[in-house]
């Protein structure tokens, strides 16, 4: 797969190259959402990406008038509680929905796989789905929206014009921050600006993904007290091209990551300084067993190629043997299960596989999984259970493996175009333990050596 290697490295360099453009031209590119380059979904970022290797087209209106409109909703974001502590030893960024709270008002992390009654810190959560309970602790804070679905005009054309001003016209300027993404970072920082600018943080930890918003508060964070330290949790296993973790912010203290290649790779191809970077087991996942991975058909985030998939997938059953491979159980992403296009999509995936069931296994076994479009750090977990991966990419240079970035994954390519991956080794991509508490035994102590 030396192509798809060559290829990635020259997205690497373009992407670092228009950094340092950005940068020259007075941009943040830690907050600017143009520069937070995700390959898995629709964002400014991967419409930049698209730019910048000529395969930019007039989607992007669509996606950038739908984007703005959409920051409209962030104009009533709050937060009703007043912090009264003076000073916090450890308080934590993470993402909260209804299911992750207790009767007695205490909160589960589903990401750090912990209990807020288990740890001395304070939370600063943010609502998915603007649930907050009656009943909460008070190391416990929730950002959500006043009004759920609440759209106001005049705040968007208020942020509009105070973005030209602020940018004196300048449309390279403007366009960086004329984004919902922008937009509620924006909102997000100055809650937190308000909640902790006369309070003394000695460590900040983040769910971290990258995101320009968690760059603006580790900002805030540090214009409080430049003394407090950044621990940085990467949650999931790696992708084949991590152009939105590419080093961006000097104030990370130290980034966490769950697997050796990881940690090569971010050095290596993505410019984090190696000092910078810890290696312990995954706290998010805990090791299980093959049936969690195994059997499975990984309905993508975006569904960027509705019928490529349904050929290429069409053509895969063919070129197989009768009774050779598992029946698939479909997995679509948690964010996605009331998309009307994934829907739609698993429906059309049934009516392949009704069609072509002699192809499939009387016995159920779960020896392989197939995963559609960008391959997600879910791929990597289900290899490292010894589970083998039929993968239908959208965009091959982007989408695939390359061995030479992650030098302990086999990469093939068959006659139908779909790539098969397994491990050389385990335990190097992603580490998983079966033991509890990991975030108290392995992350914890990691604030006391910053």
């Amino acid at each position: 797969m030396k192509h798809h290697f060559k290829e990635q490295i020259k997205l690497v360099s373009l992407v670092e190259r228009y950094f340092i453009n950005c940068k020259k031209a007075g941009i943040d590119i830690s907050l600017s959402p143009k520069c937070f380059m995700t390959t898995w979904a629709l964002t400014p970022g991967y419409f930049t990406l698209k730019f910048l290797t000529n395969s930019w087209n007039f989607s992007f209106f669509k996606f950038f008038m739908k984007d703005l409109f959409s920051s409209s909703y962030h104009h009533d974001l709050f937060c009703h509680k007043y912090i009264k502590e003076k000073k916090i030893d450890n308080l934590i960024i993470s993402y909260c929905r209804k299911n992750n709270f207790q009767k007695d008002g205490s909160y589960f992390d589903d990401y750090f796989k912990t209990s807020s009654k288990n740890t001395n810190s304070f939370w600063f959560l943010i609502s998915l789905d603007n649930f907050e309970p009656l009943k909460l602790k008070s190391n416990i804070i929730i950002i959500k929206k006043k009004k759920s679905g609440s759209f106001d005009i005049f705040y968007l054309l208020k942020n509009l014009s105070g973005n030209i001003l602020r940018n004196f016209f300048s449309p390279r300027k403007i366009v960086h921050e004329c984004s919902n993404m922008y937009i509620y970072m924006e909102e997000i920082r100055k809650i937190f600006y308000q909640l902790f600018n006369k309070t003394k943080i000695k460590n900040l930890i983040l769910n971290y993904e990258g995101i320009p918003f968690q760059h603006g508060i580790i900002k805030k964070a540090k214009k409080i007290n430049n003394k407090t330290k950044v621990l940085c949790y990467l949650h999931c296993a790696g992708w084949p091209l991590q152009l939105d973790l590419m080093y961006k912010l000097d104030l990370i203290d130290r980034l966490v990551v769950s697997g050796n290649d990881q940690k090569n790779v971010l050095n290596k191809f993505l410019n984090w300084p190696i000092k910078k970077i810890s290696v312990i087991p995954s706290l998010r996942f805990q090791k299980t067993s093959i049936k969690d991975y195994g059997g499975f058909i990984f309905v993508p985030y975006e569904i960027t190629n509705f019928e490529k998939y349904l050929n290429y997938f069409d053509n895969f059953l063919n070129s197989m043997p009768d009774n050779s491979i598992n029946h698939f159980k479909l997995r679509i992403h948690p964010l996605n299960k009331n998309s009307i296009r994934h829907k739609q999509f698993a429906i059309e995936l049934k009516k392949k596989i009704q069609t072509q069931k002699k192809k499939f296994l009387k016995k159920l076994k779960k020896n392989c999984s197939i995963i559609f479009g960008s391959a997600t750090g879910i791929t990597i977990q289900t290899l490292e259970y010894g589970v083998k991966i039929y993968h239908i990419p959208d965009n091959e240079n982007i989408d695939v493996f390359s061995d030479k970035i992650w030098p302990n994954i086999k990469v093939k390519k068959n006659i139908t175009g779909v790539y098969e991956y397994s491990l050389k080794k385990k335990g190097e991509m992603f580490k998983e333990i079966a033991s509890k508490n990991n975030f108290k035994r392995h992350l914890l102590p990691l604030t006391r050596v910053l």
